[in-house]
């Protein structure tokens, strides 16, 4: 936050400088900041070996328990069964936490209503034994909705506030 670099593995804004100019992307007004004449992204990541590793868009942060979570994390991890089609994860009200996470997944070839709630479990247990794997405890959802697809907006990004909360 306070413009400088940070050490191996630990995640930080991303800034980017080049010899072209930004014009529109930082025009007087924007919300982009600027330091050393390098721009924000918006995007959160870290380095590991000399590459630059992607943790998510800072906006997507939540806490939970004290815990900073970038949901992307978990996405990718449940992005990786086969069956599924595609997967949204957002942070959502907890009275305990403050937010825990919320996976709106869906699966390629079965609708939410043709699952059964055996086949719903048995995915919730593989998801959550991976998540468990690869994450930290944080990371992993506690609720999770399988929806037919996802709401977008025209621009193809998911809209949040569309999205179904747990217990609806």
């Amino acid at each position: 936050d306070d413009g400088n670099e940070l050490p191996d593995e630990e995640i930080g804004r991303i800034f980017v400088k080049n010899n072209m100019l930004f014009e529109g992307y930082t025009r007087p007004g924007t919300d982009k900041e600027i330091i050393d004449g390098m721009v924000a992204t918006g995007d959160l990541g870290y380095y590991k070996d000399g590459l630059l590793f992607i943790s998510g868009r800072g906006d997507d942060m939540i806490v939970s328990g004290g815990e900073n979570v970038y949901p992307q994390e978990t996405e990718d991890v449940i992005n990786t069964f086969e069956e599924v089609s595609e997967s949204a994860v957002r942070g959502v009200e907890d009275d305990k936490f403050g937010q825990v996470l919320c996976a709106w997944v869906v699966l390629k070839d079965k609708t939410a209503a043709d699952l059964s709630d055996s086949e719903k479990d048995e995915f919730i247990q593989r998801a959550t034994a991976a998540s468990k794997k690869k994450l930290a405890r944080h990371n992993v959802p506690r609720h999770f909705i399988f929806l037919d697809k996802l709401p977008r907006n025209a621009v193809g990004k998911v809209v949040p506030r569309e999205l179904p909360q747990p217990g609806e």
